[in-house]
């Protein structure tokens, strides 16, 4: 329970899933369910290729902004928490 209820698509404010055999269904099923249910951002972290892709801005059951994430010194934030500054081994180890 989540403050007396469950958690619902609103209450989240960065999802972050690990895809390595999933990547497909990450990027073309769960993707679209997570736009449309207006999740502000996703990150997948990409265990195939060692990159983080970042998923922004959903409108009409599609992620209009994609980031990929490559360069091991490449510094991003959760939208949410825009003073956080990340790299991939933050992420990867």
């Amino acid at each position: 329970m989540y403050a007396g209820k469950f958690p619902e698509a609103e209450d989240v404010l960065l999802l972050i899933g690990v895809a390595e055999s999933s990547l497909k269904c990450d990027r073309e099923v769960k993707l679209p369910l997570y736009a449309k249910h207006q999740i502000p951002d996703v990150w997948i972290a990409n265990l195939e290729s060692d990159v983080l892709e970042i998923y922004r801005q959903p409108e009409n059951g599609i992620f209009s902004q994609k980031i990929v994430i490559s360069q091991k010194d490449q510094q991003f934030s959760p939208l949410a928490f825009s003073d956080l500054f990340l790299t991939l081994p933050d992420i990867y180890g």
